[in-house]
């Protein structure tokens, strides 16, 4: 019975996250504004921003305002 590649297939994606996380910085560092699948916006101000803190959380793309009640 050959050996599969399920063996390896976690490896090679912890090498594509880096991959990605090392492109992101990349572009983030030329002064790109990046939106990812979560919908935060990671620019230069916001990347070293926790995503889920409650104090300090990085802005979101479909942030909506409550309306006011008068």
């Amino acid at each position: 019975m050959p050996i599969s590649n399920e063996i390896f297939e976690s490896y090679r994606i912890q090498e594509r996250a880096a991959e990605q996380l090392k492109a992101i910085n990349l572009l983030v560092a030329q002064g790109y504004t990046v939106l990812d699948l979560e919908g935060n916006i990671i620019n230069r101000t916001t990347i070293d921003q926790f995503q889920d803190s409650y104090h300090n959380p990085r802005p979101r793309y479909d942030y909506k305002r409550k309306p006011r009640h008068y």
